[in-house]
């Protein structure tokens, strides 16, 4: 054994004369990595039988006592098994019993932990995965490449204290220290505890626990539990809920949040309001396999109603339904789920805190399977629309399919030579129309429309003609005499209705008149491009008979006789860069309009009603005739982006028989450094010649937006927005929001106001305080901020 000994040391000294000089020992070991030292020793001991122990040092020396193997290392000390490091200034380790005694700027590293001890005196043993570390300071959530630690987790765990115990792999016991998620030695909020026991991936119990925040103590527990989780997810009862609103009252709620598998999250819980009563929620997630996913969110109120002056109480509450989904199969089906349920659009209006979702009467739901294959889709779907026309429960307009079968198959080349292309269109089941006075009850439809279409390509431009043929079957129809009039319901008379009809377009698009500018003096290093592009077209429908008597559903139904030209053009402003390849486009200008030789449709337009025809929503959303007149609005469309962070657009139908704008609508997004801003208004006037034009107000809408800061970065953030009612001249929505963050935490204040006719006004004061790794305190939830 001395000979082995003597040769050992021998060894050491020839590789210190053969290798080069070592960088001088740092003044600490930051996160585990000091300078790469110039000796290095492979030793037998690691973790697993067989798995070398390596030393790093400026030094090393051998001594053997006892049967053991002593090694004592000096500078810049490293010792290298599997995944972890152990270093420090001055070290000894036992080969014999795995046991590492480090003095001096310790650090201790566990990459497959993402873990990083710092320390002043360590002792661990390499073989039992045990060690105790002496005024330390640690983290958990390292993402580490190799040695280096590169970034934190979204989760990361701060310990420091006097003593830590490491008991095994990934468990640790902290003894008088603290827990918290923020950069030390000055965190903003900390968990103090006598004990805690840390199993990382798990949870850390803290006894005896006090939370300080800004160095003030805020309360203390006898016992604690904080994840540890790198997902994030643990399950627990959330942060309650503490709040003040002049028209639920008090509010106080809590919920509880059960992470039931790795792929199925369910949050339930509910809310009192004294003034009101009970609001229920409950949100379920998952994941049930790699391609499919479901979102399902309940919420509602039980309400007790709002007192009236004469001693009754109006009910105001309801439930609303969203629920979202998506799988595919194998056999390449693509399923989708969207469905949206509200018992009362007065339970929406009164209770939601969105201004969006309270003001939106509409209730939207699809469902639908489909698969694609050459050029044809096969689709079974059902769909329900529904928009409430009023606060009471049945006073809406419902549109369901239940379900239908849809086969389409896009363009397809007749020939290889010819260019003519076939594509069809077909669709079967059954539909149900209900509205106040009105329901068809469940009734089926088939439609079939195949369609021909004939490019050709000429010096003169491009001309497309496209001839068609349609076929539909209803089994219900109305009475076309009551048909869309604003005076009663149409009413359903005996008999079923086959409509038969012809379609021709024909369009034609000359060569674009273009011309390149030099770079201008104000955008140096830009050319300018302007392109004018004219249309024109031609378009035909002939035998639709008593179009009024089918029942409306949807884009199908209002198809009408029509004889008319189309004519329009789009001017387009383009950017050059210097590099060939690169420009984009600044300005697009679009006006259209149509003349109709027919202006009354094949006798289809109903003076003095609002008339839905197929010709005119393909022009513009906004068209809707009263009158029997040969030209449409005039149909603009502006989309301005001259840089990258702008874009708007802003469409306009101008009546050309009132001269007046007959509906406008703009929108805008405007964001310059950390600050933006964004815009809408929209204008809707009735229609020229409706009857009873003094019960159909004009629709003015104005909504603002802005904002500097990120709520979800450190520092200082302040957004606002407002919504106005031109027509009434009413401030319908305020809301105003300050955040503030630091590394770990960060706070939020709102305030909103709700002036919603005569049913709601409300004030509302929230605020949330966010713990990052623990909760967020507060009544101002994540999905009604403004940011």
């Amino acid at each position: 054994m001395l000979v082995r000994l003597r040769y050992l040391i021998i060894a050491a000294l020839a590789l210190a004369y053969s290798l080069s000089a070592q960088i001088a020992p740092q003044s600490g070991n930051q996160k585990g990595t000091p300078a790469r030292p110039s000796r290095s020793l492979p030793l037998p001991g690691g973790v697993r039988p067989g798995e070398p122990i390596v030393i790093q040092a400026d030094q090393i020396r051998a001594t053997l006592t006892a049967g053991h193997r002593l090694y004592q290392a000096d500078g810049a000390v490293t010792i290298d098994v599997a995944d972890l490091r152990l270093s420090a200034d001055h070290m000894s380790y036992d080969s014999g019993t795995g046991e590492a005694t480090a003095v001096g700027h310790v650090a201790f590293d566990s990459e497959s932990e993402h873990t990083h001890i710092e320390g002043a005196r360590a002792s661990y043993n390499f073989t039992a995965s045990t060690g105790e570390f002496d005024d330390f300071h640690g983290v958990s959530g390292l993402q580490l490449r190799g040695r280096q630690a590169t970034a934190f987790t979204n989760n990361p765990l701060v310990f420091s204290g006097s003593k830590l115990l490491r008991l095994g792999v990934e468990h640790y016991r902290l003894l008088d220290g603290s827990v918290t998620s923020c950069a030390l030695p000055n965190p903003k909020w900390e968990l103090t505890a006598s004990q805690a026991d840390i199993e990382l991936g798990k949870n850390a119990k803290l006894y005896h626990a006090t939370f300080h925040f800004f160095d003030l103590p805020v309360f203390y527990a006898p016992f604690l539990t904080h994840s540890t989780t790198r997902e994030g997810r643990h399950s627990g009862v959330l942060v309650p809920v503490i709040s003040k609103s002049n028209i639920k009252g008090y509010i106080v709620g809590d919920s509880f949040y059960w992470a039931a598998a790795r792929n199925l999250n369910i949050t339930a819980g509910g809310e009192y309001y004294s003034a009101r009563g009970w609001a229920d929620h409950l949100a379920i997630e998952g994941l049930p396999t790699r391609n499919s996913a479901f979102n399902l969110q309940l919420d509602g109120v039980l309400d007790r109603g709002l007192a009236l002056s004469n001693g009754a109480r109006l009910r105001q509450g309801g439930q609303e339904l969203r629920l979202s989904g998506n799988h595919e199969s194998e056999s390449g089906f693509r399923s989708v789920i969207d469905v949206d349920y509200i018992s009362s659009y007065l339970y929406r209006l009164v209770f939601n805190n969105s201004f969006a979702d309270a003001i939106n009467s509409e209730a939207i739901s699809t469902a639908f399977t489909e698969k694609e294959s050459d050029g044809r889709d096969f689709a079974v779907v059902a769909h329900r629309y529904q928009d409430f026309l009023g606060t009471s429960p049945h006073a809406s307009l419902s549109l369901a399919s239940l379900p239908s079968a849809d086969w389409n198959a896009y363009a397809q080349p007749a020939s290889g030579s010819l260019p003519i292309y076939f594509s069809w269109d077909a669709t079967a089941g059954l539909l149900d129309r209900s509205e106040p006075g009105f329901a068809t009850g469940l009734m089926s439809r088939m439609d079939v429309s195949p369609e021909m279409t004939v490019p050709v390509h000429t010096p003169a431009g491009d001309f497309t003609a496209d001839v068609s043929v349609r076929s539909s079957y209803y089994s219900e129809k109305q009475d076309a005499a009551s048909a869309i009039t604003s005076a009663s319901p149409p009413q359903l008379i005996a008999g079923s209705l086959w409509r038969n009809s012809a379609d021709a377009d024909l369009e034609w698009r000359p060569p674009a008149i273009e011309r390149v500018f030099d770079s201008p003096s104000f955008w140096p290093g830009h050319r300018l491009k302007h392109v004018f592009e004219p249309d024109f077209a031609y378009h035909f429908t002939g035998g639709v008979d008593d179009p009024n008597e089918i029942i409306r559903f949807d884009e199908r139904d209002i198809l009408a006789d029509t004889s008319e030209i189309e004519y329009g053009f789009t001017n387009r402003l383009l950017a050059a860069g210097s590099q060939p390849g690169q420009s984009r486009e600044l300005v697009s200008w679009t006006v259209e309009q149509k003349y109709f030789f027919d202006p009354t449709f094949g006798g289809a337009l109903l003076p003095g009603a609002r008339n839905l025809f197929l010709t005119t929503e393909l022009l513009s959303p906004f068209d809707v005739e009263a009158l029997p007149l040969r030209f449409s609005p005039l149909s603009s469309v502006v989309r301005v982006s001259p840089f990258a962070n702008f874009d708007g657009e802003w469409r306009l139908d101008y009546d050309s028989h009132d001269h007046q704008v007959a509906a406008s609508a703009f929108t805008g997004d405007f964001h310059f450094g950390k600050a933006f801003f964004s815009g809408s208004h929209y204008l809707l006037r009735p229609p020229p010649g409706i009857a009873l034009a003094t019960s159909v107000t004009q629709f003015n809408q104005l909504r603002l937006a802005a904002g500097y800061g990120n709520a979800a970065a450190p520092g200082n953030s302040l957004a606002a927005a407002a919504a106005y009612d031109a027509a009434t001249g009413r401030l319908q929505y305020t809301t105003l929001q300050a955040s503030h963050n630091w590394d770990c935490c960060g706070f939020s204040l709102e305030y909103r106001r709700f002036s919603l006719a005569s049913v709601r006004r409300e004030n509302q004061f929230l605020i949330s305080i966010t713990l990052s790794n623990v909760a967020t305190f507060g009544n101002l939830k994540r999905q009604d901020r403004l940011f």
